[in-house]
């Protein structure tokens, strides 16, 4: 019996110093064997467990995606800089809460995503102010739907009109002046200002959304060690090792 225990003591005990170590995830999925030793406002001080001896290494947070630590907690830092912290985002918000929140060039697309920017883009080229309408703005679509109008009636007052007699009918010729074309640059310039805004707010809301989608999905699980005594037979006690799993909603 007491050959068993001491067995299954120093397997418990290489077990556990097996796994004593932290492990730092970088956000470009590399793993970090270490054992952490400070972590500051933008930093990870951490030794390297190979060793523990020798010098102090430095990581920056944004460089770190999670920290699981050897009892198996876990420290979540975030998947990238491009939305903010879970706490700054709820359900129900409006995009001029969230547009100054997300980057829309680090935007990648997901299953989740409500949106296709390419084609918000499309029906913005067809149709001034379609893809606002289509991605729920519909103040901006208005703005840029009626501003189109109002600069081309503009740029036709602005045109040579001629005016020919053909048999009983009367042709209108319409005769581009510098002022029409003009008025025309400014025309195609508002034209590809809605395209590039109907773009951006279809991708600011598709990270708003994978944001929400993520807080809601979001699972914590643990796995550390245990060992225990259990009764065995009618007067002794068995020895009992197993892995202990914890998951956090």
């Amino acid at each position: 019996m007491k050959k068993t225990l001491i067995i299954v003591a120093i397997a418990l005990f290489g077990y556990i110093g097996l796994y004593a170590q932290d492990i730092i995830t970088k956000t470009d999925g590399t793993d970090l064997q270490a054992r952490i030793l400070e972590i500051t406002t933008n930093e990870v001080k951490y030794k390297k467990f190979s060793n523990l001896d020798g010098p102090t290494y430095t990581i920056l947070k944004s460089e770190v995606m999670f920290i699981t630590y050897e009892n198996g907690d876990r420290d979540i830092f975030g998947l990238s800089d491009s939305g903010p912290s879970g706490n700054a985002v709820h359900p129900g918000m409006k995009y001029k809460e969230i547009k100054d929140l997300y980057n829309p060039k680090e935007y990648y697309r997901q299953y989740t995503d409500p949106y296709r920017p390419f084609w918000i883009g499309v029906g913005e080229f067809i149709i001034p102010g379609l893809g606002e309408a289509c991605v729920g703005e519909w103040g901006r679509a208005a703005g840029f739907f009626f501003g189109n109008i109002a600069l081309y009636a503009l740029q036709v007052s602005q045109m040579q009109i001629t005016q020919t007699q053909n048999g009983s009918n009367v042709v209108y010729t319409y005769t581009a002046t510098s002022a029409s074309n003009a008025i025309g640059l400014v025309r195609l310039g508002l034209n590809i200002w809605g395209i590039c805004d109907a773009v951006r707010v279809a991708k600011v809301k598709n990270m708003y959304t994978q944001d929400l989608v993520s807080q809601q999905a979001s699972i914590d699980l643990g796995l550390s060690p245990y060992f225990a005594y259990t009764p065995y037979g009618s007067s002794s006690l068995q020895p009992v090792t197993g892995l202990s799993l914890r998951v956090s909603f």
